[in-house]
């Protein structure tokens, strides 16, 4: 089945971080639709619920790890393919954490 994704300008799940950056929406392949964000930590969040703890979240590093390098979390690389096109990232910060992930 191939990927499918859903983006729209606005969440539709309650995020109360105000130092996230929305990066649009994420639709799998399972239909689940997660709210996909960048914090200026650079934690990468995926939110799936309105519940405080309805999210998963990794910094920079463990996002990379696991998804550039065997895509294990397609919405992660997809949320780091976002945060670059949107200049939340540069490809620096991204080799940097690349080489930080080992």
């Amino acid at each position: 089945m191939a990927k499918e994704i859903w983006e729209t300008d606005k969440p539709i799940f309650e995020n109360d971080c105000d130092s996230c950056r929305f990066l649009g929406n994420y639709f799998n392949t399972s239909r689940e639709v997660h709210d996909l964000y960048i914090c200026t930590d650079n934690t990468i969040i995926r939110r799936y619920g309105n519940e405080g703890s309805d999210y998963v979240s990794a910094a920079l590093e463990g996002a990379i790890r696991v998804s550039f390098n065997n895509y294990h979390n397609e919405a992660y690389h997809e949320a780091i393919k976002r945060a670059v096109s949107k200049g939340y990232l540069t490809d620096s910060e991204i080799g940097v954490a690349y080489r930080n992930s080992y």
